[in-house]
């Protein structure tokens, strides 16, 4: 097997990995969940700018580097294979344009990807040019008993 895909996860709040820290282990919730149980990745960095939280999220999932911003984390880290971004959406836009300019292979976004329809469509298009891909999460997608 090959080494695990890094993954960075951006905003660590419920959809992020908060309902599986609440929650049982009978379904998968949240991006640290799912990553967590799939030995394809590893989530090697988060980003939270409350620092209780943070340390909280690194304990729980054993994370071991956390930051404030997603630019020093983006500094600190070498490359990433995936980005999770799961802060609010008033933050998408400006974290999905660093992200589209740094090493990351690909980003996986939390709906909405932002608040107009016709930025989203230009962020689309921005990474098709780039040829980075840039996946929009839809509540359950892969849960085969909603498919």
């Amino acid at each position: 097997m090959s080494d695990p895909l890094s993954v960075l996860i951006i905003g660590c709040g419920n959809i992020a990995g908060g309902y599986d820290e609440r929650g049982g282990p009978e379904a998968v919730r949240t991006h640290a969940g799912a990553y967590n149980r799939d030995p394809r990745f590893q989530i090697r960095a988060c980003v939270e700018p409350d620092a209780t939280r943070r340390a909280a999220f690194m304990a729980h999932w054993n994370i071991p580097n956390g930051y404030d911003d997603l630019q020093s984390a983006l500094a600190a880290e070498d490359a990433f294979d995936v980005a999770s971004l799961c802060a609010p959406t008033a933050y998408h836009v400006e974290a999905l344009e660093i992200l589209l300019e740094a090493d990351v292979r690909c980003v996986f976004a939390e709906k909405p990807l932002c608040g107009d329809p016709v930025r989203s469509r230009q962020i689309v298009e921005a990474y098709e040019a780039a040829g980075k891909p840039v996946a929009v999460n839809y509540l359950r997608r892969w849960d085969q008993r909603i498919a």
